[in-house]
């Protein structure tokens, strides 16, 4: 089993919160391994995200975005993810954007993935397991 560990776009956000627990626990994510996985999807959806709520201006996300690109390994998010999230969503009842999010992750060997959308601890295909940090 592979120790690659993916991570949700809600997990980035919470390391700019002001949620004292929850950017705690993320921030020991975010910036505590080097071998995180994340894919175009999540960096899309930080961007939103980060200037919707007014946590970073747009030269600081893409400062941010800079950084994870160069600190993380990044997946693109391509025509076989789009159809694999799709029989997953009907799989493991899962709305269309956290299938694509289990899709890449699976793509990329990944046997974590830390997010706080999805059932903690549910295991999908019995390699990938969801893990909410702050459960």
């Amino acid at each position: 089993m592979s120790d690659r560990v993916f991570v949700d776009t809600n997990i980035l956000i919470y390391a700019l919160s002001d949620d004292p627990i929850r950017s705690e626990v993320a921030d020991k994510i975010v910036y505590g391994k080097e071998d995180l996985i994340i894919s175009t999807q999540v960096l899309n959806e930080f961007a939103d995200a980060a200037q919707r709520k007014k946590y970073l201006t747009n030269e600081e996300v893409q400062l941010a975005i800079t950084d994870f690109i160069s600190s993380y390994t990044v997946i693109l998010v391509g025509t076989v993810t789009i159809l694999s999230a799709l029989r997953l969503q009907k799989n493991y009842m899962l709305s269309y954007w956290d299938a694509l999010i289990v899709a890449t992750a699976l793509e990329a060997n990944c046997s974590m993935l830390f997010t706080e959308d999805m059932q903690n601890g549910l295991l999908i295909k019995n390699t990938l397991t969801i893990r909410n940090p702050f459960a």
